[in-house]
């Protein structure tokens, strides 16, 4: 089976899901900013932006439907690195479930797979903290604390978990963290989950590019085991 080939298939159909989906969010802002059809700011006086509710609903809608498409490669990432494991019949270790339950499965299979293979995630040159933070992403918009916001804020255990939030407004980053005595920046209060459309790329284009190196790293595994066997022949 072709692991990566199935995983840039997923990957592929989440950019156009977005691209397609987000297409009439989008036209809705441009055309409120421009003030177009059917958007001609009405003569006022009271200094409002016009249309303000407007924008900021297909803002949210762009933000949530980030947020859907998010999920997908944490999911996706998931089963990618569970099928590796069974192709490559590595077997679960007990030692490392501790790995799994308190830092995400991302940091789990690093961990059974330099264990079993010699394989080291951060070896692939993507981002691996923003490959956990897809995940911690993902369990955060599907398990949100607060029925009046269609935006959830990061928990205050992802930000002390997180060095550099990546999922974000960087406005938000600026104005909500202060620097402390220790020389460390804290947050005044937990910013919202942002999940725009360039962030999502960028994410998407980093599961694609730790997928290529995935594969090149199980192949050089088979190929030590063919030696091993071949010398033992």
């Amino acid at each position: 089976m072709d692991v990566g080939w199935f995983l840039h298939q997923r990957v592929a159909f989440i950019r156009q899901l977005y691209g397609t989906s987000s297409a009439p969010y989008v036209e809705r802002k441009r055309l409120i900013e421009a003030g177009e059809h059917p958007f001609e700011p009405p003569y006022s006086e009271d200094g409002e932006p016009p249309f303000q509710a407007e924008w900021q609903e297909a803002d949210d809608s762009l933000h949530v439907l980030g947020y859907a498409c998010v999920s997908m490669p944490s999911d996706t990432m998931k089963v990618f690195f569970d099928t590796w494991k069974r192709q490559a019949c590595v077997a679960d270790d007990l030692d490392l479930a501790k790995v799994f339950k308190k830092r995400g499965f991302v940091a789990g299979y690093n961990a059974l797979f330099e264990q079993s293979l010699g394989i080291r995630f951060e070896d692939s040159g993507v981002d691996f903290a923003l490959l956990e933070e897809v995940v911690l992403v993902r369990n955060r918009v599907q398990h949100q604390e607060w029925l009046g916001l269609n935006r959830p804020s990061h928990s205050a255990a992802d930000l002390k978990r997180l060095k550099s939030p990546f999922f974000l407004d960087e406005s938000e980053r600026n104005v909500l963290t202060r620097d402390g005595q220790d020389g460390k920046r804290t947050w005044l209060i937990a910013p919202r989950v942002s999940v725009t459309g360039d962030q999502l790329l960028s994410a998407l284009n980093a599961v694609d590019r730790f997928a290529d190196w995935m594969d090149e790293a199980m192949d050089l595994v088979g190929e030590r085991r063919g030696e091993r066997m071949r010398s033992t022949s």
